[in-house]
C-alpha cells in the first residue's frame, strides 16, 4: 500500500515540475497504467491486470514519461501518488 494521494494539490505544487496542460494529454489508459505503476506493479503485472502485453505497457509508460517530461518511472509514480486525479 502506498502513500495516499494529496487531495487538492495542483501539479504546480508538486516537487516534480509538471505542467497542468501536460496532464490533460494523458489518455484514460495511460492514467490506468500510471495508477498501477504507482501501486508498485511491474510491467508484467500491469499487463496482466489490463489484459495487454508487456510491450504495450512499456509503450504507455514511455508516453507518460514523454508527455509529463519525467525522467523515469519513479518520478511517474511519485507524480501519481501526489496528484489526486490519478486516484
Amino acid at each position: 500500500m502506498g502513500v495516499p494521494p494529496a487531495k487538492g494539490r495542483s501539479p504546480s505544487a508538486l516537487p516534480i515540475p509538471v505542467h497542468e496542460a501536460a496532464t490533460k494529454t494523458l489518455s484514460p489508459r495511460e492514467w490506468d497504467v500510471l495508477r498501477l505503476l504507482a501501486d508498485g506493479m511491474k510491467n508484467r503485472e500491469i499487463g496482466e491486470t489490463l489484459f495487454v502485453t508487456e510491450n504495450t505497457v512499456k509503450t504507455h509508460i514511455r508516453g507518460i514519461l514523454t508527455k509529463l517530461s519525467l525522467k523515469n518511472r519513479t518520478q511517474a509514480a511519485t507524480f501519481a501518488l501526489l496528484d489526486s486525479r490519478a486516484y
